[in-house]
C-alpha cells in the first residue's frame, strides 16, 4: 500500500514545480511518471495482480507447444483470443519465461494510457494521482488481455474517431476484440458521437438505468444468450457485489455530478468548438453516463465491469476539461481539493481493508 501511496505523493511534486504552466515540463512530468508506474508494472512479482498468474501460464504453456495449440486451449471461459495467443507464441521465440510477457504489455498499455493523458488533460498532475489512486493502475496490473485491447481503444480513439474517421475506427476496434472480445462495446462511441445528450435523453437514459437494476436477472439472461454470453449466466460472474459496486457506482456518480456543475449554463456549442480534448464533452457526458448506469448494473453482476472498463477512464483522465469551464477558479480549486485526498483515501482503505479486490499488495519484484 505505501508504494501506491509514494508514487502519488511524488506525483503530487508536479504542482509544486508547476508542470501544468510549460510544454517541457509537462512531457518529462509525463515520462516519469510513466517510468515509474511501467518500471513496477513490468518487473512486479505473479503475485501481484489477481489474474497475473494465470496469463503467465498460460504465456509457459503456448511457448512451449505449437501453433495447431491454439485449436485445442480453453482458458479464460473457453476461448483465449487469437491476439493474445499470437502475442504470446511470438514472445515465445524470444524467451520461454512469463516475464517477458510482463514486460511488453506493461510497456505498451502504460504507454498508452501516459500518452493519452499528455494529449488530453489540461491538468497532468491530477490525471495521474487519479488514476493510481481510483485503482485505475491496480486494474492495469490485472486485466492483461482487456488492457491490450483498451490500448488499441485509445490510440484508435485520438487518431480516427476524433477527425470523424468512423470506418477506421470501428476496424481498430474489430483489432482491439482479437485480445479481448469486450472490445466490441466500444463501439458505442460512435452514436456517442452523433446524439446530443439532452435533458429529455439524459433523463431517459437515467431511468432506462433503474428499469434494467429493477428487471434485471430477465435481462441479462436474455442479453446474454443474443450475444453468446451464455456461459456466464450462473457463473461467478453472473454474481452480485454490492458493496464493491456501489463504492464503484458512488465514484462515478460524484465525477458525473461535477462535469454537470462545472457545465451549468454554458453555451453548449462554444464549448465544442473550445475543447483541446480527442472526445468532444458531448461524447464524454455520454461516455460518463453510460459508466454510471453500468456500474450501478454491476452490483447485480460482476461481468458488466468488462463492458464498463471502456468508458469510465475517460471521466477521471479528461475530468480537469471540465473544471477549467468553472467561471470562478475557486471552484475549480476546490473540486480538485477534494477530490485528490479522496483519491489517496480510496487508494489506502481499498489496498488496507480490500485487497482482495485486485491482489496488489503487498508488492513483490520478480526477482527476490
Amino acid at each position: 500500500m505505501l508504494l501506491y501511496l509514494g508514487i502519488m505523493l511524488a506525483m503530487l511534486s508536479g504542482y509544486y514545480f508547476k508542470v501544468n504552466e510549460d510544454g517541457w515540463k509537462k512531457k518529462l512530468f509525463c515520462i516519469a511518471s510513466a517510468a515509474v508506474l511501467i518500471y513496477f508494472a513490468a518487473f512486479r512479482n505473479v503475485t501481484v495482480g489477481a489474474d497475473t498468474l494465470q496469463f503467465c501460464k498460460h504465456y509457459e504453456e503456448i511457448a512451449a507447444k505449437g501453433w495447431d495449440y491454439y485449436r485445442t486451449v480453453s482458458g479464460f471461459g473457453g476461448r483465449l483470443e487469437p491476439g493474445f495467443y499470437v502475442l504470446c507464441k511470438l514472445l515465445g521465440y524470444i524467451s520461454p519465461h512469463h516475464q517477458l510477457l510482463i514486460i511488453v504489455t506493461s510497456v505498451w498499455s502504460l504507454t498508452a494510457i501516459s500518452s493519452f493523458i499528455y494529449k488530453n488533460s489540461k491538468d497532468v498532475v491530477f490525471s495521474f494521482i487519479l488514476f493510481v489512486g481510483f485503482q485505475y493502475y491496480a486494474f492495469w496490473l490485472n486485466a492483461m488481455r482487456q488492457v491490450l485491447a483498451i490500448s488499441v481503444i485509445l490510440f484508435a480513439v485520438q487518431h480516427f474517431l476524433s477527425k470523424k474517421r468512423y470506418i477506421a475506427y470501428a476496424i481498430a476496434v474489430m483489432v482491439a476484440c482479437l485480445f479481448h472480445d469486450s472490445a466490441f462495446f466500444a463501439l458505442l462511441l460512435i452514436p456517442m458521437c452523433w446524439i446530443q445528450p439532452t435533458k429529455w435523453l439524459i433523463t431517459l437514459a437515467l431511468a432506462a438505468g433503474a428499469f434494467g437494476f429493477v428487471f434485471f436477472n430477465r435481462l441479462f439472461d436474455l442479453a446474454a444468450k443474443i450475444i453468446g454470453y451464455s456461459d456466464y449466466i450462473g457463473s461467478e460472474f453472473d454474481s452480485s457485489n454490492y458493496f464493491a459496486g456501489l463504492i464503484k457506482a458512488l465514484l462515478s456518480v460524484i465525477i458525473l455530478v461535477v462535469m454537470f456543475y462545472s457545465l451549468r449554463g454554458k453555451d453548449r456549442r462554444l464549448l465544442q468548438e473550445d475543447t483541446s480534448v480527442a472526445l468532444k464533452r458531448d461524447v464524454l457526458i455520454w461516455l460518463q453516463l453510460a459508466t454510471v448506469v453500468l456500474s450501478v448494473l454491476s452490483m447485480r453482476a460482476v461481468i458488466l465491469e468488462r463492458i464498463y472498463a471502456y468508458y469510465n477512464f475517460f471521466g477521471f483522465i479528461l475530468l480537469p476539461e471540465f473544471l477549467a469551464v468553472n467561471e470562478r477558479r475557486e471552484d475549480e480549486n476546490a473540486f480538485k481539493l477534494v477530490l485528490v485526498p479522496l483519491a489517496f483515501a480510496y487508494c489506502a482503505i481499498v489496498l488496507a481493508f480490500r485487497p482482495e479486490w485486485t491482489l496488489v499488495t503487498p508488492y513483490l519484484f520478480f526477482v527476490k
